[in-house]
């Protein structure tokens, strides 16, 4: 159970730090 949930928390981690990269590229006042 609770390797499941790791991966959860990385993959989850994963793609807010891709989204975060991809709005940095666009600019931050897209982001914000």
């Amino acid at each position: 159970m609770k390797e499941k949930f790791d991966i959860l928390v990385v993959g989850a981690g994963l793609v807010g730090l891709t989204a975060a990269l991809a709005c940095a590229k666009k600019g931050a006042k897209v982001c914000i």
